[in-house]
């Protein structure tokens, strides 16, 4: 709940005006980084600490005199006199309780509040340090002349030492050696006072601390303090204030800040004050609050619709509408149902609605044609505001304004209506929503504002198409006009996207000068930020080392802070209200990231929760739409007005925090409730999106890596694209596959493309699209695409196969067949065996789906030109792909293995095996000798390896292997196989064993689920084609899931997929 207002309309006028004008000053002091805070006694007196006059009073005690009949600098010197410095620091540290942890109380939080570069106090305990850690700041505590030429950032000055360094400024002698003992924190001190702002708190005029100051800034300055304010807790004295006022001292009296009857205590009355001079000042208008909250962004390019829209809804209501799928579009009413959109002009009509037919009026006059027009001239209201603008204001006999008068267009209200609405157009406000008398019709009155041109830069990279955007580049360089600091700011955009990071660089150095040249310093200030963004990146990733080097001192140099606080007030007197240019500062402080994030996450949980519960009645707008829009809207303030920092992880994670809860959204299960049961019960049902959407696909492919992705979609449903989102991605493709450029420098973009095509609903146009860029990824210079992308894309062949979606002559169809050609025509060039077995997989898949959807595919002529060349270095190829070849390709690549002599390592034995397996070969005797020799020869390193639970790859390719050779005896393929159960015996293969032997029911005994993983396809299919094995084994896995015992996901997409 907001803090209560504290007002002074108690006071009379003369005073009040004193008072606020005087808190004016002091609040404009600390928004300028202009005020010095003296710190007495009396704010530590609730903390236990007592006052001087009790202090002094104690000592008195020890030497049996009454305090009131001596000077009491004399009282602590007569007790140092009499006992020596051991008893009198001791003493003195008992009765300021040294030592001893003192609470700090809220007057101490206050003091931090004011964010005061120095404050000085002539106390000794540590409360002010104590507060100061509570609220997250850091202060350095001077006590010594030594301590100050070191002092860095907010400054605590001790002025009378401290215990610590047992200086402390207590007995007379003190005060007269003072000059003498702390010469530079006195010639500081004084400094301060004839160039800052003061305030005293915690004194009151008898302190002896006080006097000391006074007379120190009488002698230097003659009395003539810059600004120096005091807060007295005591009653109200006319000629104390005069007294004081003589020497430049105003008084503020905290006992004027009790209302009528009222009585508080001392404390509660220095924190009333305290609160007054902290508190915002209350806006005049509303317009003057829309002025000083939505008009700042006129020095933006784009301006943040977040934080419009939070102020509009304080007044008006915010309707969002569709818009293009990048953008955020909404419009304002006042009020939410037809009669409260209605506007009329009565005696008792609020500030908000007067502002609104203001709005209305002068959206209207800029308008031109729309719809309605003739209609919103004919209201009462418009003629009204029509009429008053032609005469004077009117006044009643009394001279207080009447009704009428408040339509008046007052000095500039008019222009400030227009520069507003043009903001709001810029943030996304189509129009103003208005209800007619007649025929209860609703009118939108179209905002028209400036016309804003589309961002070119912001469009192209939307679709990632970096050839636009390096043709852009290539043109605008050649017509960059001197001086033209937008021009040079797009240029340094387009360097950014395309990573030419160095020249971004330059181009953002040359668009600061520029700003500051026209005194844009909002621009200015952006343009710096970019420049220290990019300067540390390219001075550490720069080959030349003498460029590199000179870059690194001048970002080096660049004091963010430095210069943001040298920018002047672009609030137009507005800092009272909110911190000075606090726009500019929450963007390089990273506060709208950090601010942002806490909302993605607050926003996500109730995205997921919807997505989990039950509604009967669903009211309001769901939370993933209010997701998106908060996301759309942070990336184009962002984006749009050109900040080159979404390499920041703060940024980053944003985006990819909001791209998975909205996909998440869109992948959730429906949840409604089976009323078969019950058909009394009301129907319910869960709250998500339905489609994954363009936007969110963007932020995916932009801000989420494909291993996210992948852990993103993984066990959840198939994802369904919207009809915009397919037709983007199809774009998308082609954009980054168009260009070897876009591929070398974007790859981690083509990689998350391809990561969300492997787990979402293909149609024919998508498929055709990933089809022809993987085909475009086969070109030699761009291999490294294909290799990178390589498993992505065997899962969206996959996919194509099972779910049987490409039909003849299709797009999809003549792009798989295309593919295939290609993988025979760059075969032969091919000398990498990696990439030799990632083209076999994506050529076997390939065919496979061309045959699961009945479509002809014989490239006999093309293979037939491969083999005559004899090389037998691609026969794993043939060998692989012959299953799913034609029947005329498979008897050439029979033939053609015939004089095929493989080698001998485990590799060239699976080879073989998978041929035999196939039918492209025959085993012979020879081979079958040769195998168990090579197996007899392995088994005692594997055994070795084994019984020391040494992972080993040479072991794993052994096992599959020897899962092979189960294989073609499973299939009959071998005369015995006696001598294949030897191997799996020698080898301890529980799990082949099993296989060669399923028919026995002993064998199950021993069955665990985990072999399956063990089993290639092929293997799996042979199994699920008995029916007795099948069902057996669903049992298995549907006992152990019910149990809570089913711990691998690999197995229970096996059960789904075979048996099932």
């Amino acid at each position: 709940m907001d803090k209560k207002v504290i007002s002074l309309d108690h006071l009379e006028p003369f005073t009040k005006n004193f008072y606020e004008e005087s808190r004016r000053l002091i609040r404009t002091a600390m928004a300028d980084h202009n005020l010095v805070i003296f710190v007495g006694a009396g704010v530590s007196l609730d903390s236990g600490m007592p006052s001087w006059s009790k202090a002094v009073s104690q000592i008195a005690d020890k030497l049996n005199i009454s305090p009131n009949e001596i000077d009491s600098l004399k009282i602590p010197q007569y007790y140092f006199n009499a006992r020596g410095k051991n008893d009198y620091t001791q003493l003195v540290h008992q009765i300021f309780k040294y030592g001893i942890h003192l609470q700090t109380m809220p007057v101490h939080k206050k003091i931090i509040d004011f964010n005061a570069d120095v404050m000085i106090t002539t106390n000794y305990d540590h409360l002010l340090e104590q507060a100061a850690e509570e609220s997250g700041e850091v202060l350095d505590v001077v006590s010594q002349d030594s301590e100050l030429p070191y002092n860095r950032g907010k400054e605590l000055i001790k002025m009378h030492g401290d215990f610590e360094h047992d200086n402390f400024v207590l007995k007379e002698d003190d005060y007269l050696n003072y000059g003498q003992n702390f010469r530079l924190i006195k010639n500081y001190i004084t400094s301060l006072a004839g160039t800052k702002t003061i305030l005293f708190i915690g004194y009151s005029f008898s302190d002896s601390d006080l006097k000391q100051i006074f007379s120190w800034v009488k002698n230097v300055l003659q009395g003539d303090f810059r600004n120096a304010y005091m807060i007295s807790v005591g009653e109200y004295d006319k000629y104390e204030e005069n007294y004081y006022k003589n020497f430049g001292i105003n008084t503020l009296y905290a006992g004027l800040f009790q209302e009528n009857g009222e009585e508080i205590s001392k404390t509660k009355r220095l924190n009333r004050v305290l609160d007054w001079l902290l508190q915002g000042d209350q806006w005049k208008t509303i317009l003057d609050e829309l002025w000083g909250t939505i008009g700042i962004y006129r020095y933006m390019q784009v301006p943040y619709t977040n934080h419009i829209i939070s102020i509009l809804e304080k007044y008006y209501s915010v309707s969002s509408i569709n818009g293009h799928d990048f953008s955020f579009n909404f419009i304002l009413s006042y009020g939410t149902g037809p009669r409260s959109r209605r506007l009329f002009v009565q005696s008792d009509q609020d500030e908000s609605s007067i502002l609104f037919l203001k709005l209305c009026y002068v959206a209207h006059k800029s308008a031109g044609d729309y719809p309605g027009r003739e209609d919103i001239e004919s209201q009462k209201w418009y003629k009204q505001l029509e009429n008053i603008k032609r005469v004077v204001s009117l006044k009643e006999g009394d001279g207080k304004p009447n009704w009428k008068d408040r339509l008046y267009f007052k000095e500039d209200e008019e222009k400030k209506i227009r520069i507003l609405l043009d903001i709001m157009k810029k943030g996304g406000l189509c129009g103003l929503s208005v209800s007619v008398s007649l025929g209860n019709k609703t009118i939108i009155i179209p905002t028209s504002g400036s016309n804003i041109k589309q961002d070119e830069v912001l469009s192209a990279m939307a679709f990632f198409d970096f050839k636009k955007l390096e043709e852009l580049k290539n043109h605008h360089e050649q017509l960059l006009p001197i001086g033209d600091a937008d021009a040079y700011l797009m240029q340094a955009h387009l360097c950014y996207l395309l990573k030419d990071y160095t020249k971004a660089y330059f181009y953002a150095k040359r668009v600061a000068y520029f700003y500051y040249r026209q005194a844009n310093y909002a621009g200015y200030f952006v343009a710096k930020c970019n420049q220290r963004y990019l300067g540390r990146f390219v001075s550490y990733s720069l080959a030349e080392k003498e460029v590199a080097e000179k870059i690194r001192e001048e970002w080096a140099s660049l004091d963010l802070d430095k210069i943001f606080m040298q920018i002047p007030d672009l609030t137009d007197g507005h800092a009272e209200n909110q911190e000075k240019n606090g726009f500019l500062k929450e963007l390089y402080s990273f506060n709208l990231a950090y601010s942002m994030l806490k909302i993605i996450v607050k926003e996500s949980q109730k995205v997921e929760n919807e997505a989990k519960s039950n509604y009967i009645v669903y009211g309001g707008t769901p939370a993933y739409k209010k997701l998106r829009a908060q996301v759309k809207n942070f990336y184009h303030y962002l984006q749009g007005n050109h900040l080159f920092i979404d390499r920041f992880k703060e940024i980053k994670i944003v985006f990819a925090k909001a791209a998975s809860a909205l996909i998440t959204s869109a992948l959730a299960e429906d949840k409604t409730q089976d009323i078969t049961t019950n058909p009394a019960a009301l129907p319910t049902q869960n709250i998500h999106e339905d489609e994954i959407q363009v936007f969110d696909l963007f932020l995916a492919i932009r801000y989420l890596s494909a291993n996210e992705i992948r852990l993103l979609f993984e066990g959840r449903k198939e994802g369904k694209v919207s009809a915009n989102g397919r037709e983007y991605l199809s774009l998308v493709s082609e954009n980054l596959s168009g260009t070897s450029s876009s591929l070398r420098n974007h790859n981690q973009y083509l990689s998350s493309l391809f990561a969300i095509m492997s787990y979402i609903k293909l149609e024919d146009e998508l498929i055709a699209s990933a089809l022809s860029m993987v085909k475009r990824l086969l070109s030699m210079n761009l291999i490294v695409g294909f290799r990178q992308n390589y498993n992505a894309i065997i899962r969206i062949i996959e996919r194509v196969g099972k779910q049987s979606i490409i039909k003849k002559d299709s797009a999809a169809a003549n792009g798989l067949l295309q593919l295939v050609d290609k993988i025979l025509d760059i075969l032969p060039s091919i000398n990498d065996n990696t990439l030799v077995n990632e083209l076999t997989d994506t050529m076997s898949t390939s065919l496979w789906t061309l045959n699961e959807a009945q479509i002809s595919h014989d490239r006999s002529s093309k293979i037939r030109d491969l083999l005559q060349k004899g090389d037998y270095g691609n026969a794993s190829f043939f060998i692989y792909i012959y299953p799913h070849c034609s029947e005329n390709t498979k008897k050439m690549i029979s033939k053609w293995l015939e004089n095929w002599i493989s080698g001998n390592s485990v590799e060239d034995y699976r080879t073989y095996l998978v041929g035999v397996q196939a039918g492209a070969i025959s085993m012979s005797q020879v081979r079958k000798e040769e195998i168990v020799k090579f197996f007899t020869e392995q088994e005692p390193s594997y055994s070795k390896h084994h019984e020391r639970k040494i992972a080993d790859s040479h072991d794993q390719r052994l096992v599959r292997c020897i899962l092979s050779l189960v294989s073609i005896a499973l299939m009959g393929k071998t005369e015995d196989k006696d001598w294949v159960i030897k191997i799996c015996k020698d080898y301890k293969m529980q799990s082949a064993l099993w296989l060669l032997d399923m028919n026995n029911e002993d064998s199950w005994k021993e069955f665990r689920l985990e072999w399956l993983n063990q089993c290639d396809s092929k293997l799996l299919m042979r199994i699920a084609e008995n029916k007795e094995w099948k069902a057996k084994i669903a049992s298995l896995i549907r006992s152990d899931y019910l149990q809570g015992k089913l711990t691998s996901d690999a197995v229970l997409r096996k059960y789904f997929q075979y048996f099932a």
